[in-house]
């Protein structure tokens, strides 16, 4: 009887030690909730800064969208808090030493800096605690929250920042497991065998755990793991509970996992909403990514993960990246279908068009669509836009045959005119050679002869030799002068 005020002492010094822990937790959490809404209300004072802190929220990176120098000057406040969070450590003030942890950790652009630097400073007050004869259970909250705050920032920091923050972690859960003082005195209760039996059974369950379990579970192991600590510590209660607190940690990373998970799945669901070109939909694809590139070389180490989850999210980033290529590809077919609308009315050859006039247009449509194409990058889209170039290519080869066929049509009117009037001074008297030449000159002289088909080509020569010959030498000199220098029709006139 003589010991009980001491125990309830202790025990009094234990639960204001917890309670002190607490409010320094839920102080820490208030000044994060402020320190955000803070910072979010900057933000939407400037939407460029806004985008930068959005772009730059996956690698944890506060300060993404601030200058160099306003980028330090917080790092250094971080740090200076950090010092101030170290200081109250030393003095055992728990409360305020987790609230400027937590001040300093949501202002800093450098987080691993802040918490690699605040778990030394645990991990020495904790050695210090056990060096001056403490319990085991000092400041055992303590660790246990920094535990859950280091597993939340795994989303945050950087992959090449991971190595640095599962060190922390593993500095903090090797404390949690190192085994009781000399100086204490071990319960007294005897271990019951059939829960023994039971845990045993638990451990050796590799059924993979369903995520919507993970909670519970991790509720009825913390159950076991207290309720084993009022239990003699033998070998065999140190082993369960060492096996329990492992199994306790996987479960935990699984269910972080999972969360990581759905948190990809939100992503992609978003990226599958959002309009296809614009910035916020390619980050919702790239922070997807992102995650899925840290978990596939985690997944394997932990127990009961079903990977089938991975596969899965995979699959979906597959699907809604090609959806969003789709769509991408699907506005830019819109423009070269807009295009061809232009030039539909060429798809049959008609009068009441140049020929020259539909084959700029085509041409055109070619020029224009040509840069949209090589921006398709689905290849069903892209088969239904190369259609229409093939339909152009054709359009453009019928409305070239036409004009060539105008041109001979006019020439070949031409020729015969001439012939028509002029056959009728053939063999005659030499004034009719003024006549000859005179037709010559009005019918034929602006027939581009390179631009005939060889059949009317030769029609021509035919007809202007038969002519020719009845001239005088110089009057056939004169004439070819007069066709070497006269203004031709060209094809672009029909």
């Amino acid at each position: 009887m003589g010991g009980q005020p001491e125990r309830l002492k202790g025990n009094g010094a234990l639960c204001f030690e917890r309670k002190a822990v607490l409010w320094g937790f839920f102080m820490g959490v208030i000044c994060f909730a402020l320190a955000s809404a803070i910072l979010f209300y900057f933000m939407f004072r400037n939407p460029d800064i806004l985008i930068a802190k959005i772009a730059g929220l996956h690698s944890g990176t506060v300060a993404a969208a601030e200058s160099g120098p306003l980028r330090e000057l917080r790092q250094e406040q971080s740090r200076r808090g950090l010092e101030k969070a170290k200081k109250y450590l030393e003095k055992d003030d728990l409360a305020n030493a987790g609230l400027f942890f937590s001040n300093a950790l949501a202002n800093s652009s450098q987080k691993i800096e802040i918490i690699s630097g605040y778990t030394d400073a645990v991990v020495r007050w904790q050695e210090r605690q056990r060096a001056d004869g403490g319990s085991k259970n000092a400041g055992a909250f303590l660790i246990t929250d920094m535990i859950t705050l280091l597993n939340m920032q795994v989303v945050y920091v950087t992959p090449p920042e991971m190595p640095a923050l599962m060190e922390a972690m593993t500095k903090l859960e090797q404390l949690e497991q190192v085994p009781r003082a000399s100086g204490e005195s071990p319960p007294s209760l005897p271990i019951d065998e059939a829960l023994v039996a039971k845990i045993d059974a638990l451990l050796q369950t590799t059924v993979p755990t369903a995520p919507d379990t993970l909670e519970q579970q991790e509720r009825e192991l913390g159950d076991l793991i207290a309720g084993l600590g009022t239990f003699n510590n033998t070998g065999h209660v140190a082993d369960l509970l060492s096996r329990l607190e492992e199994k306790r940690q996987n479960i935990r990373k699984l269910s972080e996992t999972y969360s990581v998970c759905n948190r990809a799945k939100d992503f992609l669901k978003k990226a599958e909403q959002g309009e296809p070109g614009s910035d916020f939909t390619a980050y919702y694809v790239s922070a997807a990514e992102s995650i899925l590139r840290q978990i596939i070389p985690l997944q394997d180490d932990l127990t009961g993960f079903d990977q089938s989850v991975s596969v899965q999210l995979s699959a979906e980033l597959d699907r809604v990246s090609k959806v969003i290529i789709r769509k991408k590809s699907e506005k830019e077919f819109d423009k070269v279908d807009a295009l061809y609308q232009k030039v539909k009315k060429f798809e049959s050859i008609s009068a009441s068009y140049k020929c020259q006039e539909a084959i700029d247009a085509l041409t055109g449509f070619l020029n224009e669509a040509q840069p949209t194409l090589v921006a398709i990058a689905d290849p069903d889209v892209g088969r239904r836009a190369r259609e229409f170039i093939t339909q152009n290519g054709a359009l453009l080869k019928n409305w070239g045959g036409e004009q060539q066929n105008r041109y001979d049509r006019w020439a070949l009117k031409e020729i015969s005119d001439l012939y028509g009037e002029t056959k009728q001074y053939i063999g005659k008297i030499s004034s009719d050679n003024d006549r000859i030449n005179s037709a010559l000159r009005r019918y034929i002289d602006d027939i581009d002869t390179r631009l005939l088909s060889p059949t009317v080509s030769r029609a021509y020569s035919e007809v202007y030799e038969l002519f020719v010959r009845e001239l005088k030498d110089e009057q056939k000199i004169e004439l070819a002068k007069h066709f070497a220098v006269s203004s031709k029709k060209s094809l672009m006139n029909f």
